[in-house]
Order: structure tokens, then sequence, then C-alpha cells
């Protein structure tokens, strides 16, 4: 079964949100493609709110592996986040992640 329609958008959105409460509860790691794909569904789904929370959550490199390409993902389709108040909740979360996790 294909899953990338936007007819499936919503199963998507369940998915992901079982997948990062059982992250979550069992302090599994994020490796880069997974977390990717965890947040282009949030994305895809306007879920601006969840994006800023799982960048927070996210502390070292033993909870999560990110990719760089990733955030690059989030900053451009930052566009489509049209309240400003979340739009820029959104930026900090992803500034203070590539701060954790990038910066040299």
């Amino acid at each position: 079964m294909k899953f990338d329609t936007d007819e499936y958008k919503n199963d998507r959105l369940m998915l992901i949100e079982r997948i990062v409460r059982k992250m979550r509860d069992n302090e599994i790691v994020y490796d880069a493609s997974l977390f990717q794909n965890v947040l282009y569904v949030y994305t895809e789904s306007q879920q601006w709110g969840d994006v800023a929370t799982i960048l927070r959550s996210q502390q070292s490199t033993d909870h999560c592996k990110p990719n760089l390409k990733t955030m690059k993902y989030l900053r451009s389709n930052l566009v489509y986040c049209f309240q400003n108040s979340t739009r820029l909740d959104v930026l900090d979360a992803i500034e203070s992640f590539e701060q954790r996790f990038f910066s040299y």
C-alpha cells in the first residue's frame, strides 16, 4: 500500500505520533532517516508546534543522530507556517537544535 498521497495524510500523522510516543517511552535513539521522516510528516501536516517540541526534546546525540539536510528542509518549509508567533517559535527551536548538534 502506498502511503504517500494526501488521502493517507491523517493515517501517517497518527502512525508518527504512535512511533514518537513509543520512542519517548522506551528512550530509543532517532537515527537520521527516522528523524527526518518524523519531521517531514509533522511539516506536511502543518503540525508546527510538534516540530518545535520534538526539536527541543532532543538534547544530545545519545537521543538523536540528526542530519543537516533535515534542518535545511525545515527552514525552507517555514514559509508555509502562516502564524508569525508559531513560525518564530519553530525558528528558535531550529536554531537551538543546530547549536546543540551542529556547532563545531
